[in-house]
């Protein structure tokens, strides 16, 4: 039998507070405000309690990203245990349950949930390098930037950032002799410094494109920070983390580059052409508030949800 809207509230918190804590470490982005996106879906869940009664997934309501990081560094905080976690989730969770009752969590950190789940557990996970067949890709983001005016374009592309994936590596290789392309590396640091931010801004204001290579985890939140400001993200991995895809096509307003295509990459910007480039962007403005904001996603969470349990998955 189906647990009402306000046993489904209450379920939630039996789960100890412990496993919810706040954030101890470095903002990261440095411009985020608020609540990060474990943290948003958790309000967004009981204020909307009533359109999860009809589902048959029960919310497994952990702050994966606090609890993993916290505590990791002197001064962060008291970090939880994996020991911890794991005795609340197996107190929590049935393994017994039947297909039939299953379970959801949403993570934003690129290695969650690294504690055991129950198999019939939908993982939907923002960084991307978790996967399986029931982990559903969703959007790296947090706060929104602060909303800055277009400047005309001066580069073709840019990217302001740390060289924390090979494939990071491969792009600048192919395209730092070029005039147009704005490149400023450096190594990655929790805290970044306020002239790097703001070099990520200007530029980014500046440029037709962002690239947008993918970083330790699959994603970047750069992805949909370029989107913001207004300029087309192009997305470089070597395994696309891209979510909404049975509703969005991401060509229509971002550009994909493969790793084997990377060597080509000047070329296939340089061929886009400015109607196709204003239609991508139009289409940015279309799809974002829907899509890439955090009530936007959680949204989006619940109406994939919504679709499993119609398809009896």
């Amino acid at each position: 039998m189906l647990e009402t809207a306000q046993e489904k509230y209450m379920l939630v918190s039996d789960i100890s507070d412990k496993l919810r804590p706040k954030p101890s470490y470095p903002t990261y982005p440095p411009y985020h405000r608020g609540k990060y996106l474990e943290e948003y879906f958790f309000d967004f869940y009981q204020r909307n309690v009533d359109r999860f009664e009809n589902l048959r997934r029960k919310y497994i309501p952990i702050f994966w990203t606090n609890c993993y990081v916290n505590g990791v560094q002197e001064g962060w905080g008291e970090k939880v245990s994996m020991t911890d976690i794991q005795r609340e989730i197996n107190n929590y969770c049935n393994p017994k349950l039947p297909l039939t009752d299953s379970y959801f969590t949403v993570c934003q950190h690129d290695d969650a949930p690294m504690n055991p789940l129950p198999q019939n557990t939908i993982v939907f996970s923002a960084g991307g390098n978790v996967t399986g067949p029931t982990v559903v890709p969703i959007p790296l983001i947090c706060g929104p930037l602060a909303k800055i005016d277009r400047r005309d374009n001066k580069y073709l592309a840019s990217f302001v950032g740390s060289t924390t994936h090979n494939i990071r590596n491969k792009m600048i290789e192919a395209i730092q002799d070029r005039d147009d392309i704005y490149l400023h590396t450096k190594g990655w640091e929790q805290n970044i410094h306020i002239d790097q931010f703001t070099d990520f801004i200007n530029s980014s204001l500046e440029s037709k494109f962002v690239l947008c290579p993918r970083g330790y985890g699959a994603s970047s939140f750069r992805l949909y920070e370029a989107m913001q400001l207004g300029a087309v993200p192009v997305y470089i991995s070597d395994r696309f983390w891209l979510p909404f895809t049975h509703e969005l096509n991401w060509n229509e307003f971002c550009v994909p580059i493969a790793e084997d295509n990377i060597e080509n990459l000047y070329e296939i910007l340089e061929s886009i052409d400015d109607e196709t480039y204003q239609k991508m962007t139009k289409k940015i403005e279309e799809v974002y508030t829907n899509y890439f904001t955090l009530e936007g996603t959680c949204n989006k969470i619940l109406q994939m949800l919504e679709m499993y349990a119609a398809n009896g998955r």
